[in-house]
C-alpha cells in the first residue's frame, strides 16, 4: 500500500494548487471579465446563446470561464465574445452552446490571441468541448509522484527495515508526503522558485530518511528490523533520536 494518499497533499497544500501542480497548466489560470453582447449583422437565429472561454498556456489548457449569455433578435444576429487578458496564456478556446451549461463536442467555435472575437454563425463548430469546471487534481500524476516518493524511502529504509512497511509509521507517511509535494513543485515553470516552506521540508525528510538509514533515528516497534544490521550498535556519540515515545508528529 502507498506510504501517503492524494487527501494528504491537498492537505498540505491546498487542492487548487495540488489540482494546478498536476494538470501542468498551474502557471495559467481561466479567463475572468468575460462579456458576451448582441450586435447587428451576422447570420446567428434569435435564440439564446451560451459561451465559455479558456486560456491555452505552455503546457495545456485550462478550465472554462465562467459562462456568459446573450441573444439575438431581429436587429442582432451577431455576439461579440470578450474577456481580460490573462498572464502567460499563448491563446484562447471559445466554446458555444444553446443550450445552459452544457458544452459537449462539437461546440469549439474558435481559437484566437485576441481578446475579443465577433460570433456571427459564419463557422460550424469543431470537435472539443472545454475542460470541466471541477478543477480536480490528476490522480495518475499523484500516485506516479507518491510511487516515486516511496521508493526514495525505502531505499534507505530498507537498509535496517523489511520495506514495503505494513503498517505504515506515522513518520513515514509525513516523510512521503514532504516528498512527493516537493517532487509535485518540481513540475513548476523553471522560472518560478519552488515555495521555501516545501523545500524545507524536503531537506528535513532527506535528512532524517538518512537517520534512519544510518541507525541514528529509530521508528516504532510496528516497524520490523530488516537483519540483524538493526541492532548494531553505532560509534555516534549522540543517542538515537527515538520516534516511538506516542508523541505527536509534526509536519516538515
Amino acid at each position: 500500500m502507498p506510504y501517503s494518499t492524494q487527501s494528504d497533499g491537498e492537505e498540505r497544500i491546498g487542492l487548487s494548487q495540488l489540482a494546478s501542480l498536476t494538470n501542468d497548466v498551474w502557471q495559467v489560470s481561466a479567463p475572468t471579465g468575460v462579456t458576451a453582447t448582441k450586435t447587428t449583422g451576422g447570420s446567428l437565429s434569435e435564440i439564446a446563446y451560451y459561451y465559455v472561454v479558456t486560456a491555452i498556456g505552455e503546457k495545456g489548457e485550462t478550465v472554462q470561464s465562467s459562462q456568459v449569455t446573450a441573444t439575438c433578435d431581429a436587429s442582432n444576429h451577431s455576439i461579440v465574445i470578450a474577456w481580460t487578458i490573462v498572464s502567460a496564456a499563448k491563446a484562447y478556446k471559445i466554446y458555444r452552446s444553446i443550450t445552459t451549461n452544457s458544452y459537449v463536442t462539437p461546440c469549439l467555435l474558435t481559437t484566437t490571441t485576441a481578446l475579443t472575437y465577433t460570433d456571427t454563425g459564419a463557422l460550424t463548430l469543431a470537435s472539443g468541448a472545454p475542460v470541466s469546471d471541477s478543477f480536480l487534481p490528476n490522480a495518475s500524476v499523484v500516485t506516479a509522484l507518491i510511487l516515486r516518493a516511496d521508493a526514495k524511502i525505502d531505499s534507505k529504509a530498507g537498509q535496517v527495515y523489511n520495506v514495503p512497511f505494513s503498517p505504515v509509521p506515522d513518520l513515514i507517511k509525513q516523510l512521503s508526503i514532504s516528498f512527493w509535494v516537493y517532487f509535485a513543485f518540481q513540475r513548476r515553470p523553471t522560472n518560478v522558485e519552488i515555495p521555501k516552506s516545501i523545500q524545507s521540508a524536503y531537506d528535513e525528510a532527506e535528512k532524517i530518511l538518512e537517520d534512519i538509514s544510518n541507525q541514528e533515528a529509530n521508528l516504532p516497534d510496528t516497524a520490523t528490523v530488516r537483519s540483524e544490521e538493526g541492532s548494531i550498535n553505532t560509534d555516534n556519540a549522540q543517542d538515537a533520536i527515538n520516534f516511538n515515545t506516542g508523541g505527536a508528529l509534526e509536519n516538515f
